[in-house]
């Protein structure tokens, strides 16, 4: 709870959070988790998706440069019309969109 405190206090203060939809880290998508939505309710900010591909091969890319390079996708940015009582269900659907989006580009 406090990393969602310090997060929402930086976006009240115009800096800019980053988070993983699906809370945690992964290589694989797994399902997302409500905390993204949160953010989006109490804050009313949008989100800018981003899709981060080859990160599995960073620290070769490191020795071997003649690797695939890490790539960075920004997509559009989303606006969420979302009630900050909103129910969990509602607070996953945010980040469940947010993941369509980035896993689009993998």
């Amino acid at each position: 709870m406090e990393s969602f405190k310090e997060a929402f206090q930086s976006l009240e203060e115009g800096i800019s959070v980053g988070i993983f939809p699906e809370g945690t880290r992964t290589r694989k998508r797994l399902p997302g988790k409500p905390g993204l939505g949160l953010l989006v309710a109490k804050s009313k900010r949008p989100v800018l998706p981003v899709t981060v591909k080859n990160t599995g091969t960073a620290l070769k890319n490191l020795l071997n440069p003649s690797r695939e390079p890490i790539e960075i996708i920004y997509h559009p940015p989303v606006r969420f019309q979302i009630p900050e009582q909103a129910p969990k269900e509602e607070l996953i659907e945010v980040s469940e969109r947010v993941l369509d989006i980035i896993y689009s580009k993998l």
